[in-house]
């Protein structure tokens, strides 16, 4: 089977804004000095190219994968639109209180004490790319687009991929 899939750079590209539309779940993979580790984590804001999240300053991997100059990556999957994301780059903290108590959710409350607990901290991650991918959003589309991708022995077929891109959107003007 030849697989005809065009180079990922001749695919349309997506800001993280888009690629996201609404998940709000991840899988962080970090490197904590002893090999990558991955844990779920709830996006609580998010600017343009910044993912933020509440975290435990104790965390055992925290410190290594701030401290690292190794990427991490963010996976995020929406099972319901057969659209899966994965994004490179960047963690830094930020333990100013009033970017807490800014970022905080009722939720968090399952974690921390409150916004001035003192093991909170606020995790940034930022973007510097990824890539995308998206399927048919059906079980009936998904069968037919597996049974094309067989008869045609072609799998572009299947779905579609592309790059994350980063940076402000364009202005509305300009398009």
């Amino acid at each position: 089977m030849t697989n005809q899939t065009p180079d990922i750079d001749d695919q349309p590209s997506r800001r993280v804004d888009e690629v996201l539309d609404g998940v709000r779940v991840a899988m962080l993979t970090t490197d904590t000095g002893t090999g990558l580790e991955a844990r779920p984590l709830t996006i609580v804001a998010q600017d343009i190219d910044t993912l933020w999240f509440l975290v435990s300053r104790s965390a055992h991997w925290l410190n290594s994968a701030v401290l690292s100059s190794q990427q991490s990556l963010l996976a995020f999957e929406d099972a319901r639109r057969s659209s899966y994301v994965c994004l490179v780059g960047t963690l830094r903290l930020d333990d100013e209180p009033s970017r807490v108590r800014a970022l905080w959710t009722a939720p968090a409350r399952a974690y921390f004490d409150g916004p001035e607990d003192p093991d909170i901290v606020a995790l940034a991650f930022d973007v510097t790319g990824g890539r995308w991918w998206d399927g048919p959003d059906s079980r009936i589309g998904q069968s037919l687009a597996l049974a094309r991708a067989i008869v045609t022995h072609d799998s572009s077929k299947v779905g579609e991929v592309g790059p994350v891109v980063t940076g402000p959107p364009p202005d509305d003007a300009t398009r």
